[in-house]
């Protein structure tokens, strides 16, 4: 699981997340509030390409959207704002121990439940 949103705080806003992965019984969190980064972030209306890395490991997700359903969501109470989502997406999961530099998950997922809304995210390249 991944989620990733602009968070407002205090009159500003950020770039956060919040993801996961079970990897043979043990469960590795990345998330804003673990200390982890984006590395690199880029999306359309059609496809998100992430890069998260925490002290031990590196996440890499690439989301391609499949057959979408336009949706209506809620933007400071009103149903103004616009969600593709679908539930046939395409995800490519690679998680890579930075450490012992390899490769400890790889996959690809094509029953996908992938949203995109308000996708053009301001890329990030650090």
């Amino acid at each position: 699981m991944l989620s990733v949103a602009t968070i407002p705080f205090l009159g500003r806003s950020f770039t956060g997340f919040l993801g996961f992965v079970l990897i043979k019984g043990r469960l590795i969190r990345f998330g804003t509030y673990t200390g982890a980064k984006i590395i690199e972030l880029e999306s359309d209306d059609r496809h998100a390409h992430v890069v998260i890395k925490n002290k031990r490991y590196m996440l890499k997700f690439d989301a391609k959207l499949g057959p979408t359903a336009h949706l209506a969501a809620p933007r400071q109470g009103k149903m103004e704002r616009g969600i593709f989502e679908s539930i046939k997406g395409t995800i490519l999961l690679q998680v890579v121990d930075i450490k012992d530099d390899h490769t400890i998950f790889e996959e690809t997922g094509t029953l996908a439940g992938i949203e995109l809304s308000e996708a053009h995210l301001e890329g990030i390249h650090r």
